[in-house]
């Protein structure tokens, strides 16, 4: 039996994960283990256990780092399985800040990559040769599979949290930064006027803005705090499901904008002060940026913004369609992909 290992820095780890370790659980050929750092009051086993993988054999990161592991695999660059045979590093998302797009990728020995663009920009920084590139398939986003295979009905993620599906839905997904996040810079008035458009509000936070090692207040205590029956402050860690039942997403500098475009729906991206300034060097606003919706400049204007944008679903259509094909390659058939790629790497057919 062949080992396999995934680490997740935190729980969107084990949702980036989850699709492939599904495939790999039933797979009798090989023993799926977990590590993860403490997080929670479930410790590292709800890590796994939140994203529906309870058949992942949990172990310390001590015994992680000791075990010579056929295959380790993680979200995270960092390597918490240093004795593993083989590496395989799932990347968190594709944002136009292109954290992902670093050198640390090359201590793997794949880096699944999402699409063309993501290529692209590891070419752009020279970080895939012709003597590498194998080590870099393009397979997509395999998440992102559940978002256009049907698996999650918009009437049933609504009716789960009691909110009426025959109301337009908006999910407001910010990105965590001290900079660049739409949350830090006026959250505390951006979600009420959300609210007080009468629609349905679905509020999902980033891991780090609910951790209390790295968030700057008690979001989920202001936010549970406000007193509105069409608000909702989702904490599932898959926000895969809230996507399908949104008919309008707000959001900043998130990767989640982008994987909101394989809706076609519209999108509002919530702008901070001296956006372009705050961006590292390899940050792109140039391909696509911000370019597949709206820019709001604050919670003053949000409201009307909404309005606008619902009522307007198809302004930036042809740039959300383009968006998609280039960051997302074949989506709905990425598992497939990345699955068939590790059991090559680990020589099973």
């Amino acid at each position: 039996m062949k080992t396999v290992l995934a680490y997740a820095k935190k729980p969107v780890g084990a949702v980036m994960m989850r699709p492939i370790l599904e495939r790999l659980l039933r797979d009798e050929r090989l023993g799926v283990f977990g590590a993860a750092r403490l997080f929670g009051h479930g410790g590292a086993g709800c890590v796994f256990r939140d994203v529906g993988l309870e058949n992942v054999r949990v172990v310390s990161k001590i015994r992680a780092r000791l075990t010579p592991y056929d295959l380790y695999m993680s979200a995270d660059f960092g390597v918490a399985a240093p004795r593993a045979r083989h590496r395989v590093h799932v990347f968190h998302g594709v944002s136009f800040r292109n954290h992902a797009v670093n050198s640390n990728a090359l201590k793997y020995d794949l880096a699944l990559l999402a699409g063309p663009y993501m290529r692209r920009q590891f070419q752009r920084m020279g970080l895939i040769d012709a003597g590498n590139i194998h080590r870099f398939p393009v397979v997509g986003m395999p998440k992102l599979d559940d978002l256009v295979n049907g698996r999650h009905r918009r009437e049933e993620v609504l009716a789960g949290l009691e909110l009426d599906p025959s109301r337009k839905t908006i999910l407001y997904a910010p990105t965590w930064s001290s900079k660049v996040s739409s949350l830090e810079a006026y959250g505390e008035r951006l979600v009420p006027a959300l609210a007080a458009t009468g629609l349905n509000v679905l509020v999902k936070l980033h891991d780090n803005s609910l951790d209390p090692r790295k968030a700057s207040r008690d979001w989920r205590g202001t936010i549970g705090a406000l007193d509105a029956e069409n608000l909702r402050l989702v904490s599932a860690p898959d926000v895969v499901p809230y996507l399908a039942a949104a008919d309008l997403l707000v959001s900043d500098a998130s990767s989640v904008a982008n994987e909101f475009t394989l809706l076609d729906r519209p999108i509002l991206f919530m702008d901070v002060e001296d956006l372009p300034g705050k961006l590292k060097p390899k940050a792109d606003l140039e391909t696509w940026g911000r370019k597949a919706g709206w820019v709001v400049p604050g919670p003053d204007e949000v409201g009307d913004a909404v309005e606008h944008a619902l009522a307007h679903p198809d302004e930036h259509r042809e740039v959300r369609r383009a968006l998609a094909d280039d960051l997302f390659h074949d989506p709905g058939n990425a598992t497939e992909r990345a699955v068939r790629a590790i059991l090559d790497l680990l020589e099973l057919p």
